[in-house]
């Protein structure tokens, strides 16, 4: 079990992906885990963040005329267009390079699964992609945009209990400690927000 506090300054982390069904290790991935990386990762976030809250903003401000779902559709088209795009380019691209170079385009390439998980992964999608964003959008339009923000950012919070459920992981002293801050300032917006 590796908890953030035991992957802090670059210990080595392991992940590992069991299969649903029958319970082997699918996939164990080890990585060195540099200062560097965890940098970028913590800015990747924060334009994350800012980007969310820019698009919900700006969603609330000009899409009063949409329907949830003709949010969900215009959000999700897009994004499905783009990645069509990005991936058609990059299949495109590794066609006349050499072995070496055409590894580089293996992202683009989608996994080779069975009928069962490729039948979980779709759930997975309709829930995450799908249904939970568009009842996100119908909250939008019902909810000031702080207390919106807040709450669409608790969501890292029901990982907690559910990876120390089915995954058996190690819930830290911090984790539990920035569950509490994330809850008490999502309740005090809540409270307060006209």
């Amino acid at each position: 079990d590796v908890d953030d506090d035991d992957a802090a300054d670059g210990d080595d982390v392991s992940l590992e992906i069991a299969h649903a069904s029958d319970g082997k290790i699918a996939e164990s991935i080890s990585a060195k885990q540099e200062p560097r990386d965890r940098l970028a990762g913590w800015g990747f976030a924060l334009a994350n963040v800012a980007l969310d809250t820019t698009a919900s903003a700006l969603t609330k401000i000009h899409g009063k005329a949409l329907s949830t779902w003709d949010v969900n559709a215009l959000r999700f088209g897009s994004a499905a267009l783009m990645l069509s795009v990005v991936s058609c380019t990059a299949s495109f691209l590794g066609r006349g390079s050499s072995d070496s170079d055409r590894s580089s385009f293996r992202w683009a390439k989608l996994p080779s699964q069975d009928m069962e998980v490729w039948g979980i992964c779709t759930l997975g999608v309709a829930f995450t992609t799908f249904l939970a964003p568009a009842l996100l959008n119908y909250a939008l339009f019902l909810i000031s945009l702080p207390v919106f923000t807040a709450l669409s950012s608790l969501g890292p919070l029901y990982a907690l209990p559910l990876g120390w459920f089915f995954l058996k992981e190690r819930v830290s002293s911090s984790a539990l400690f920035g569950a509490f801050l994330a809850t008490a300032g999502a309740t005090t917006l809540g409270f307060y927000a006209k």
